[in-house]
């Protein structure tokens, strides 16, 4: 036992040597750097997701954002009423909630703000797209996780089958005379506010555009 004790406390005085970085970040180091530790077959593993910032794409000299879901502002010069350059330091970033549990952040350039999802932007700078997938899934469900291999690339169809599989979405009524109910309403307003068009949710729940921009814009299932 004492043995053991003294192995453990040289191995966090030490640490592990940096090794075997992968595509998403993950990497074996030394605790005294971050220090999650996990217990893998009898020996320690020290495995942590490494947090990589990188610029956000038309926003590079303003904002950065990292593989763990944060955006921190840039340092930069701006200019002061007085004539001079002052220098703004750079700063973490909160995110708002757009009431479907979907973070977002408002991103300011030459005076204007527009809001972006903050899962869109991480998927954009970590995620690789491949062929015509314009939507981004989070894999274990939780929208709020928006760590970069929580999320992927899809297509519409994709999404909504792993809802199905997952268990977010109702299974049970596929029938194109089948009504809609009180939760295919709210898993059209959550596809909608996760930039699925209102075409492609017609399509999807098998029925009528109308219908799609009635439950859209709280003209019914309002209850």
């Amino acid at each position: 036992m004492k043995k053991f004790i003294i192995f453990a406390v040289l191995l966090i005085y030490i640490g592990v040597p940096n090794k075997d970085i992968n595509a998403t970040g993950f990497e074996l180091i030394s605790p005294l750097r971050y220090g999650l530790m996990a217990l893998n077959e009898g020996g320690f593993n020290f495995i942590i997701m490494k947090e990589i910032w990188k610029p956000i794409k038309n926003y590079e000299r303003y904002y950065e954002i990292s593989n763990l879901g944060n955006i921190r502002s840039v340092d930069r010069y701006v200019n002061h009423y007085s004539g001079s350059k002052r220098l703004m330091k750079g700063k973490s970033r909160c995110f708002g909630n757009n009431g479907h549990d979907y973070s977002f952040i408002p991103l300011t350039k030459y005076g204007k703000s527009k809001n972006y999802y903050v899962h869109r932007l991480v998927a954009e700078a970590f995620v690789e797209k491949k062929g015509n997938r314009k939507h981004v899934n989070h894999l274990d469900g939780n929208k709020q996780n928006n760590k970069s291999p929580n999320l992927e690339w899809v297509t519409i169809q994709e999404n909504w089958d792993h809802a199905k599989k997952i268990g977010l979405t109702n299974t049970g009524e596929k029938h194109g005379l089948t009504k809609l109910t009180n939760i295919d309403a709210i898993n059209i307003r959550k596809f909608y506010l996760g930039s699925v068009t209102q075409k492609e949710l017609s399509k999807m729940f098998f029925c009528s555009e109308v219908a799609i921009w009635r439950i859209v814009n709280n003209l019914s299932f309002t209850k």
